[in-house]
């Protein structure tokens, strides 16, 4: 990344996404923070000091897109990390309700994707990285559309990378598991025995874990950053060992 670059993280009021922004401002980057609630961007910006912004969107609406886009106002991004998840949690197939498929679809992937082709012009060079679950490449019991959807993810940046390639873009993906200082984490635990359960016994079988939010920020910002110049469509597991 050159000199103060500019990196827009998504989902950065908590979690993933505010370690990562707060990684990033430590090393100098301007950090545009993006949350659904102005209350919780406000208090990220002021965390992160004189070199960040904010901008109020959700993007589970294409019009929050939009209010990125012009938020930005065709600011150059040197970094795009999307990490703005959504609100599932592990079930069975069968006792699912196909009406919140879509939503589904929406929340992990659409999301994504429709951000992306919006920012692309403003990425001339520069990396972008996605956060997923691991699912989508090692799923469980209980993950069949979580892990379709991640997969789906994985499969786009792997794609992506090509034709992004052609104009000196970067795409990488980040795919975790359990990360214990994280809302994602509360709210999987508290939703059901069968959720808590599982992520319990996931738990149990990381050798190197318990994963932290700065953990996984470490990793987004070594791929955003010049050490991992010489790659692109890679997929890195940061599980605490769970999967290999």
């Amino acid at each position: 990344m050159a000199d103060r670059p500019t990196v827009l993280v998504t989902g950065s009021t908590s979690g993933i996404g505010r370690a990562t922004a707060r990684r990033l401002a430590e090393d100098g980057a301007r950090v545009v923070v993006c949350g659904r609630t102005a209350e919780r961007v406000e208090a990220a910006v002021r965390e992160l000091g004189p070199h960040a912004s904010g901008v109020v969107a959700d993007l589970f609406d294409a019009a929050g897109t939009e209010a990125v886009a012009a938020a930005l106002d065709g600011t150059a991004l040197d970094g795009l990390v999307l990490c703005h998840g959504g609100d599932q949690v592990p079930g069975i197939f069968r006792d699912a309700d196909p009406a919140g498929f879509a939503e589904l679809a929406e929340a992990m992937f659409l999301t994504n994707a429709r951000l992306v082709h919006r920012l692309l012009p403003l990425l001339g060079g520069g990396r972008i990285v996605l956060v997923t679950s691991e699912a989508g490449r090692a799923p469980t019991v209980g993950e069949v559309m979580i892990g379709a959807l991640a997969a789906a993810n994985l499969m786009f940046v792997r794609t992506l990378a090509k034709e992004a390639a052609r104009d000196g873009i970067r795409v990488h993906a980040v795919s975790v598991s359990l990360t214990t200082d994280t809302e994602t984490h509360d709210r999987v635990l508290q939703a059901s025995e069968f959720s808590r359960r599982l992520f319990e016994r996931a738990a149990a079988r990381m050798p190197f874990g318990p994963v932290r939010a700065a953990d996984v920020a470490e990793t987004i910002v070594h791929l955003l950053g010049p050490g991992s110049a010489a790659t692109t469509g890679q997929i890195v597991a940061v599980t605490g060992g769970l999967t290999t």
